[in-house]
């Protein structure tokens, strides 16, 4: 009797787990395979950015700028499948804690981050796309950007004030 009320058991579990396991949906995974992308200029692959010496004093309040420090990202041989749809950047790095768009620095300063805006002026959400830049143009192009220290608090620290960002170029 004790093998027939598990098997019993088993048999119930069975035939009710397609119940259990029900779809509730589906994803479609679409794309598209480039014969080739942009080519990142060398000269963009590893960029300084000089945000200069700026005096403390210019951060009275969280939320003050340096002034804006315009950089640019250059693509060359950008074949003509991704001229319509153009490109996007995503830019990462370590973030000011609770501030998905400045970038934490190092060295002895304090109180500030660097914060980066797009062509159009909208600051950048890291780990994030970018404003797309479209059109491009068969062969070189140039994504243009500005970066500044942003501070962060009411207080300030004097010191090195540097920051990392890495990019990736987006075809959306």
């Amino acid at each position: 009797m004790k093998k027939y009320v598990i098997f019993s058991t088993a048999l119930a579990c069975t035939a009710l787990s397609p119940i259990v396991f029900a779809e509730d949906g589906k994803v479609n995974f679409k794309g598209t395979i480039l014969e080739s992308a942009c080519t990142v200029e060398s000269s963009s692959q590893n960029l300084d950015v000089n945000l200069g010496r700026v005096s403390k004093t210019v951060f009275t309040a969280a939320g003050d700028t340096s002034s804006p420090m315009p950089f640019s990202l250059k693509l060359e041989n950008c074949p003509t499948d991704v001229l319509t749809s153009g490109v996007a950047v995503r830019f990462e790095g370590t973030t000011v804690s609770g501030k998905t768009d400045i970038l934490d620095i190092t060295g002895g300063a304090a109180g500030v981050g660097v914060q980066i805006k797009d062509k159009a002026g909208q600051k950048i959400v890291l780990g994030s796309e970018s404003t797309t830049y479209t059109p491009l143009v068969a062969g070189d192009n140039t994504l243009d950007f500005t970066a500044y220290y942003v501070s962060t608090s009411t207080t300030v620290t004097a010191g090195a004030a540097n920051a990392v960002a890495n990019f990736t170029i987006i075809y959306p």
